[in-house]
């Protein structure tokens, strides 16, 4: 199982086109991987109507950009079947980064 968060262009304009010419900061860090077992926790659900099945992962990613980030997910089954999220992909808001901007 092998994830992948990704800041959304609009929010990387955001950052470069509204806060970087008022507070010089710049986009840090807009990709993040979230690795196989065991560094991160997955499991699959039971088998659900439809021969469809469910993954659960966990794993603490620390973004250094606050915005949306797109997830995308590619499983693959130790049969060699994969499954990825539907469209359109999960967005996470990040926020709350405890920064004073002081003039």
């Amino acid at each position: 199982t092998h994830g992948v968060m990704t800041l959304t262009q609009r929010s990387r304009s955001w950052i470069r086109n509204v806060l970087k010419p008022k507070f010089g900061v710049d986009v840090r860090h807009p990709e993040w991987e979230i690795p196989p077992a065991p560094e991160a926790t997955w499991r699959l659900s039971d088998l659900l109507p439809g021969y469809i099945y469910q993954a659960y992962g966990s794993y603490t990613l620390h973004p250094e950009d606050p915005g949306w980030y797109e997830v995308d997910l590619l499983a693959t089954t130790v049969a060699g079947v994969q499954g990825t999220f539907p469209l359109p992909l999960p967005r996470l808001s990040v926020t709350g980064f405890g920064v004073t901007l002081i003039r």
